[in-house]
């Protein structure tokens, strides 16, 4: 499958063991047709996935390429791949040009008001009532939507700020707490601790190793 996030997309990648894959990031200087919006595709067919995977293995070979070509061959690939982005965005679940069902509408807007709210505290109720909906059936909706629940999604987005403030800032560990919307910084090392089994000062330290993978949120 292949994940697109169009730039200013707040996101993280968090392989598993057995997880193989290309990430590949690209300047929007370079002016390539891609969507605006968020994608998930996935390759139906052996043909689809030899295509994707031929892509990325030759942008890849040609981006670490010293030959003059070398750059304008991976530009061609990056034009090919967002012609197969743009073929296959119609088959999206997520956003389609039909009209969405009523749980994808609400789901959309949490995801938009946990963003907003990120740094005020949020929680499953308070987000429920900015949406005017109950605290029970935005959770229902945010199983289905997301095979996840609702008060797991807003830790987890927390958590996630956290780790791109922790290693892309020099805040202290407190502003750190307050900015991800969590007031007391003991309840937010706990927090930290049991998402990623590292305290927050502990994960900036190894975060600022040369050569550390362990993956950080990126905006």
């Amino acid at each position: 499958m292949l994940i697109f996030a169009p730039p200013g997309s707040v996101h993280a990648l968090s392989p598993t063991a057995g997880c193989q894959g290309f990430a590949i990031t690209m300047s929007p200087n370079l002016l390539l047709d891609m969507p605006d919006h968020p994608l998930l595709l996935r390759s139906e067919t052996v043909i689809e996935q030899g295509e994707l995977s031929g892509l990325l293995e030759r942008i890849r070979t040609e981006s670490a390429g010293d030959d003059p070509s070398a750059w304008t061959a991976t530009l061609g690939y990056l034009a090919l791949l967002s012609v197969w982005i743009a073929r296959h965005a119609a088959r999206n679940e997520w956003d389609t040009e039909t009209r969405p069902d009523a749980s994808i509408r609400l789901a959309r807007r949490f995801l938009h008001q946990l963003e907003t709210d990120i740094s005020a505290s949020p929680s499953v109720a308070s987000i429920a009532r900015r949406l005017d909906v109950t605290a029970t059936h935005l959770g229902r909706v945010c199983h289905k939507v997301f095979a996840s629940q609702a008060s797991r999604m807003v830790q987890e987005r927390q958590v996630l700020e956290a780790r791109y403030l922790l290693c892309d800032t020099g805040l202290r560990i407190g502003e750190i707490a307050q900015r991800s919307g969590v007031s007391a910084p003991a309840t937010f090392t706990r927090l930290f601790q049991r998402h990623t089994g590292m305290t927050p000062r502990a994960f900036r330290q190894r975060m600022s190793q040369p050569g550390d993978a362990i993956p950080s949120a990126r905006r």
